[in-house]
């Protein structure tokens, strides 16, 4: 194949294949081509997506690399490494297997046949080649194992007093549109919101719909224009995911804390004051008793009989 005329969007990774039957089977061949003009950063050769995904169902985790790999493996969130090879014999025993094109492709991915909630948490992908030495390509991301069809994906936890705060759930599988959403705050509060819900015509003049999400696309997305002390504790987002009968939620909590700077900074502010005036005072109450003896030592010696001036 040709391009006769390549535009920024044919400057990127390509993957050509062929197939073939051998026997009765068949079979599949590949590469993998970089066609971009950048320069790749180590920590960025790795890119994967935080994945969610139901109790008791299969899960595939794919981490993508811009050329061949000759090996590739996971670190569990128990800290179980877990390697994994496209030239191993499939087998229904396994509870993990390796999922992607192939490695020589830059597919560095493990299925997991039966996850539950305990595969949750943070997981890591390495990725390496052995024509010579260098430290393996890595990556983090979330995989979240959940009972429900919405899950909170991503949650401002920890938020100062007056900053907004995002909160996203989104749907399992992902981009399965969303009827309705609403949240409950932790005073009890509830209220459901769509994308009509905008930043000047926020509820209760502090909460609007996500402008940057939409429900079709799987997404209940609230933005909190200012936290308060309220807001800290148990919230739940709620809404029904398309194709399902019955109403999906989660419950999540929130920490809203005071300005910590701000106190620091006014406490620091406070000390450096009186340091400044103890160094003040100390200054002038040198300074007044050197001019004080100075006067004291003038004094005494235009008393003194003894004292002998001489006129030229």
């Amino acid at each position: 194949m040709t391009i006769s005329e390549p535009t920024a969007v044919d400057r990127t990774v390509w993957k050509c294949f062929i197939g073939f039957t051998e026997r009765t089977a068949l079979r599949t061949m590949g590469a993998i081509l970089d066609a971009s003009d950048t320069v790749i950063d180590p920590g960025d050769e790795i890119t994967v997506d935080n994945v969610y995904a139901l109790n008791a169902t299969a899960v595939k985790i794919l981490c993508k690399a811009k050329h061949a790999l000759d090996y590739c493996w996971f670190t569990h969130p128990t800290g179980q490494r877990i390697a994994v090879s496209d030239m191993t014999a499939l087998s229904d025993d396994d509870v993990f297997q390796y999922y992607g094109t192939g490695l020589k492709l830059g597919d560095c991915g493990v299925k997991i046949m039966d996850a539950d909630i305990s595969d949750s948490g943070t997981w890591s992908c390495h990725a390496g080649n052995i024509d010579k030495s260098r430290v393996e390509s890595r990556k983090e991301f979330i995989v979240r194992v959940s009972d429900s069809h919405l899950v909170a994906s991503s949650v401002s936890r920890d938020v100062m007093v007056s900053a907004p705060i995002v909160i996203e759930c989104t749907t399992i599988p992902i981009n399965l549109p969303v009827e309705y959403c609403r949240f409950v705050l932790p005073d009890g509060t509830g209220f459901s919101l769509n994308e009509d819900v905008t930043s000047d015509k926020a509820l209760l003049d502090n909460y609007y719909f996500n402008p940057n999400r939409k429900r079709e696309d799987g997404f209940c997305s609230l933005i909190v224009k200012r936290a308060t002390l309220d807001h800290s504790g148990l919230w739940t987002c709620a809404g029904k995911v398309t194709g399902r009968s019955e109403e999906s939620l989660e419950d999540f909590t929130v920490f809203v804390e005071e300005n910590r700077l701000s106190t620091a900074s006014l406490v620091g502010m406070i000390l450096g004051g009186i340091f400044i005036f103890a160094g003040a005072v100390a200054i002038g109450i040198h300074g007044y008793r050197r001019r004080q003896q100075r006067l004291l030592d003038d004094t005494n010696d235009t008393n003194d009989p003894n004292r002998l001036e001489i006129d030229g």
